[in-house]
């Protein structure tokens, strides 16, 4: 067999058979084929089937290399991805609404309350600190004398219309993968008719509550 082909030797290698040797007896003298034609024959097909080898090592070669070169420019891109989902991910976390706040908590005559979100801007903490405007919503059917953290997912981090939920934990509503805080805020009590801001997200971001919120929840009479 051939030596296998490098990347350093010629890609495809030509037939190259010297013609049989003139003056050599065809056949013997009780018509077999002769022993020196018998040679000659063996050595075209050997030296066919070391060209045909050669060539097949060379097509292996070109398809290993491709396959390795496939797999560097994957891995390229994963980290390129990577470098951008981490970028993304910094961009979400110290993003913020503005105005910072956003909210406000209204106690209704059912013994509820709802909170209304404004329509506002998300900033994000990219090089570029892009804008997106948000469109508010509200929340209703809240339990009075409660705190509570508002958030919103957006896959796309494009803005436009969202759909507002609620917890009362602060970790739920933590600004990771595609989760959109507002801070916090809570609800009064029965007797309460002015509404009661929230909202607390601001640079670097991050959700917290303003503490005269939280005074003014503590204050308030049981129900």
């Amino acid at each position: 067999m051939a030596d296998a082909p490098t990347l350093d030797t010629p890609l495809i290698k030509k037939v190259n058979i010297s013609p049989i040797q003139q003056r050599i007896p065809a056949v013997n003298e009780d018509r077999t084929l002769s022993f020196a034609l018998h040679g000659e024959i063996n050595r075209i097909i050997n030296s066919l089937a070391n060209v045909t080898n050669y060539n097949a090592e060379t097509i292996q070669l070109i398809i290993d290399t491709l396959a390795r070169y496939n797999i560097l420019v994957k891995r390229v891109a994963d980290v390129e991805k990577a470098q951008q989902d981490a970028l993304r991910a910094q961009a979400l976390l110290n993003s913020y609404p503005d105005p910072t706040i956003t909210m406000s908590a209204q106690t209704q005559t059912d013994g509820t309350a709802t909170v209304t979100i404004i329509d506002h801007n998300r900033i994000y903490a990219d090089n570029a600190k892009t804008t997106v405007p948000i469109i508010g919503g509200s929340i209703s059917g809240l339990p009075l004398n409660s705190q509570f953290y508002v958030y919103y997912d957006d896959p796309s981090f494009a803005g436009g219309a969202v759909t507002y939920r609620y917890t009362t934990d602060n970790t739920v509503a933590a600004q990771v993968g595609i989760r959109h805080s507002l801070g916090g805020i809570a609800t009064g009590g029965a007797q309460d008719t002015d509404p009661i801001d929230g909202g607390g997200v601001s640079p670097p971001g991050g959700s917290r509550v303003q503490p005269y919120k939280r005074e003014l929840l503590n204050n308030q009479p049981e129900q």
